[in-house]
């Protein structure tokens, strides 16, 4: 991985300034009050009926991590609780789904800096306009009207159409920290929010909870944090460079591939899907993702 660029682009100035009162009540808005507490035992209606002074000293607090871009530690382990998946043994490992539970306090400065960081790269497009997951006034919706729009005008024409349906697998788990943070550099991300960035992603650990039983601390070295309110956006960036020359759709992790043409061209078409398929896992293997899981491949309609 080559040493990265930097190049400031506009709004920069707008990420650097310290949070706002506004910023706070608008994240502590949208926390559910009656989710679930991690492992430090500090619920969301507590903060959500904080009074304007507590308020005032919380988002201090979050000023001098934002300051010398620190997450704190603490905020940094979150509680795996593991939920057994419906008519499947309970003695077997692989039947549990583990849902993790990161600190409420730790969330709100998270979507605080999602806020700032989703403006910033949707000013400058910094996200693909494939990419409808996560985003504002998108949804999987958009990618259903898309794949079907495509779907009719190849079956007007007459034309067969391919479509190689792809989702990552271990995506968030499998994210090189490094090389993120290098591209997130180059897309021209202020310096600040990169090392808050890598301050967040690092040094992470969770605790097994079970009833009222809890593990020790294990240490978490590589990938995005599941269940984290940025990990999602930042997966997005990390597959930037993700350029196909054929329409394509992204919902988060899930990806479809699509291309037509005339029945002639059938030979023609299939190696232009193998193409745009290989290119895909050339991006994976150099991003340290661990590769393509597919879900259906070439199908013609």
């Amino acid at each position: 991985m080559t040493n990265p660029i930097y190049q400031p682009r506009p709004g920069s100035e707008y990420i650097n300034h310290p949070f706002s009162i506004h910023e706070l009540n608008n994240a502590i808005q949208h926390i559910k009050a009656n989710a679930t507490s991690s492992y430090d035992n500090i619920h969301p209606i507590w903060i959500k009926n904080l009074s304007p002074l507590y308020k005032q000293e919380l988002l201090n607090c979050y000023n001098h991590a934002w300051a010398t871009s620190t997450f704190p530690n603490i905020w940094k382990c979150s509680s795996l609780i593991p939920i057994l998946k419906k008519n499947k043994p309970k003695h077997d490992p692989q039947s549990y789904r583990p849902i993790m539970i990161t600190p409420v306090l730790g969330k709100l400065m998270e979507k605080m800096i999602y806020h700032r960081l989703l403006w910033f790269v949707e000013k400058n497009n910094l996200i693909l306009h494939t990419q409808t997951g996560f985003r504002k006034h998108h949804s999987s919706t958009d990618a259903f009207i898309v794949l079907t729009n495509a779907i009719n005008e190849s079956l007007s024409k007459n034309n067969v159409l391919t479509a190689a349906f792809l989702d990552f697998e271990g995506a968030y788990d499998n994210v090189d920290h490094q090389i993120l943070l290098v591209k997130l550099t180059n897309l021209g991300l202020p310096p600040k929010l990169v090392s808050f960035i890598k301050s967040f992603i690092e040094n992470r650990s969770f605790i097994v909870c079970v009833g009222s039983a809890s593990s020790p601390k294990t240490s978490i070295t590589k990938g995005l944090p599941q269940g984290a309110v940025l990990s999602c956006l930042l997966f997005s960036l990390f597959l930037w460079d993700m350029n196909l020359p054929h329409t394509n759709l992204q919902y988060a992790d899930d990806l479809i591939v699509v291309d037509s043409a005339l029945n002639l061209c059938n030979i023609a078409l299939s190696h232009a899907m193998d193409g745009d398929v290989n290119q895909i896992q050339i991006v994976i293997e150099t991003g340290i993702l661990r590769r393509l899981a597919p879900l259906l491949t070439h199908k013609e309609v």
